[in-house]
């Protein structure tokens, strides 16, 4: 399962505001396929604010890791990645026009819509990722969530450098292959010390 896929819009939004084609939006894809990222990924919209549909069809044949697009499944967006075959598709709900993807689908609300564009992606070989609203039916309460992690975990800048000794030197550790989903003691991100800690808050509350 990929644990790190790289969201390289922001690249694409650097590049339209210089003009030209600096930086190379399908080099920075390879470096980060390079440095480690297991994945990459892009969001189209129909303005070309930032990735452009020239782009995705430049990264398909070049990309070596999974290749994710994510977007609204209006008719233009959906024709493209049946087109295109990307491992996966992600579907957001919001509209073309919203700046970012902030929110999550109401999955009761819009299951035949998803379940229909759903079956017809998977019928082309491509998962597909949904963002979701919980609308508070997990099995722990989002508000809950979000209250356990600032009742049991410093979040404060000076609270996240101590846990997490973000003032040693490992730089040649973190100068490549990526800081993420790599089991290395020294890198503390990614232990699971935080797992007893909540449950036991969570078994108190």
């Amino acid at each position: 399962m990929t644990k790190l896929s790289v969201n390289i819009n922001k690249i694409a939004t650097l590049r339209n505001a210089r003009g030209g084609n600096t930086p190379n939006v399908c080099q920075v894809a390879l470096d980060c396929e390079r440095f480690g990222a297991q994945g990459i990924t892009v969001h189209p919209r129909p303005d070309e604010r930032h990735i452009r549909l020239s782009d995705v069809w430049d990264l398909k044949p070049i990309l070596k890791t999974e290749f994710n697009i994510e977007g609204y499944p209006s008719p233009d967006f959906i024709k493209l990645v049946k087109s295109v075959k990307p491992h996966q598709v992600t579907l957001v709900p919001d509209p073309p026009e919203a700046i970012t993807s902030n929110s999550g689908w109401d999955t009761v609300k819009n299951l035949d819509f998803l379940k229909e564009i759903v079956s017809d992606f998977q019928s082309f070989g491509i998962r597909v990722s949904i963002f979701v609203d919980t609308k508070n039916t997990g099995v722990i309460p989002d508000s809950a969530i979000a209250d356990m992690i600032r009742k049991t975990v410093d979040l404060t800048p000076k609270g996240i450098i101590e846990r997490l000794k973000l003032r040693r030197p490992i730089y040649l550790k973190t100068a490549a292959f990526g800081h993420f989903g790599r089991n290395d003691k020294d890198f503390t991100w990614e232990h699971l010390d935080l797992v007893p800690v909540f449950k036991n808050y969570l078994n108190k509350n």
